[in-house]
């Protein structure tokens, strides 16, 4: 099924765990925000569904759901919570999603997927004391990014997948205020625009701004 979230804000106090391969569609006007520490917004996990399907339980003509996404909506980790968890997916589609305040990460991507199709993502930090957050962590293989602009977090791109390929992903910062007048921009410490692992990754017209 879809679970479609009306125009609003929603204030959140535990992560909203979707295991059962539900997709969901959020308005473009929706906001859900953290207000309570937790480990993320979303928790989307297809290990055990119909869509994760390999070896002996394919040939047994086990369903394969290859259609699931989530699209749309503003997803405000608030500095409590990283905005989603994707694990457990195969040709999943994330579309017109903006994260914002995620801590530690914006987007985090399990290592049991592949064929992630994530297109049009904004990541944003708007607050101090966020420091060391990273806009997206993968783990997952053979997925691919196109249009995604990471704004103020420390690390931009952070893969630890193979065979993943990137396209107009577009890093900068310095928009937070320093800790102090006269020092850096407090996400620009330490900062990474692209934190390379794994393995036969592709990066096409991606850009370093800070």
């Amino acid at each position: 099924g879809v679970l479609f979230v009306p125009r609003g804000e929603y204030a959140i106090s535990r992560s909203i765990v979707v295991t059962n391969g539900t997709s969901l569609l959020l308005h473009k006007s929706a906001t859900v925000r953290a207000v309570a520490k937790m480990e993320c917004l979303f928790h989307v996990d297809l290990t055990h569904t119909g869509c994760w399907t390999w070896g002996e339980k394919l040939k047994e003509g086990h369903p394969h759901d290859q259609g699931m996404f989530f699209r749309g909506g503003h997803l405000d980790g608030n500095g409590l919570a990283s905005c989603l968890y994707l694990n457990g997916f195969f040709h999943f589609t994330m579309r017109d999603v903006s994260f914002v305040n995620g801590y530690p990460y914006g987007l985090h991507v399990g290592k049991m997927g592949c064929e992630l199709v994530a297109d049009n993502l904004h990541l944003r930090t708007l607050k101090s004391g966020l420091a060391g957050s990273v806009a997206v962590y993968t783990e997952g293989n053979d997925s691919y990014y196109s249009n995604i602009v990471a704004v103020d977090y420390t690390t931009g791109l952070r893969t630890k997948g193979n065979a993943n390929a990137f396209s107009h992903f577009h890093v900068w910062g310095g928009s937070v205020p320093p800790k102090e007048p006269g020092h850096l921009p407090e996400m620009l410490e330490n900062s990474v625009c692209f934190d390379l692992g794994g393995s036969m990754n592709l990066l096409r017209d991606c850009y370093a701004d800070t």
